[in-house]
């Protein structure tokens, strides 16, 4: 009688140890995904925050370069409206030496 049972209980010790291991694997695989959908989700917030940073960066340095601009066009303007004796032909010439010179750029950055 022993023997007869043996097969029988070889066959569900074996079939017991698939199911563990079986279920083990997608215990495993779904542990992975969940990680992997975790780990995505983090980038792609990453990379928002650091899109939005970038562009309120850009926005914010666009936005002094023309508060500079706006101050040396009225520092200029001033100068040409206070003198009688300044023509806008030598108010241009100037200007655009001082711009070729790189004064305008300096400011500006």
């Amino acid at each position: 009688m022993i023997g007869s049972n043996t097969p029988h209980l070889l066959r569900a010790e074996r079939r017991n140890a698939i199911l563990w291991c079986l279920s083990t694997l997608v215990l495993g695989l779904a542990a992975a995904t969940a990680l992997a959908l975790l780990h995505r989700n983090y980038l792609a917030r990453d990379h928002d925050l650091f899109l939005r940073d970038l562009g309120n960066r850009t926005v914010a340095e666009v936005a002094q370069q023309l508060r500079l601009s706006g101050t040396l066009v009225r520092a200029f303007q001033a100068v040409f409206l206070a003198s009688d004796n300044v023509t806008q032909a030598e108010f241009e010439q100037a200007y655009y030496d001082r711009l070729a010179a790189g004064e305008a750029v300096a400011v500006l950055t």
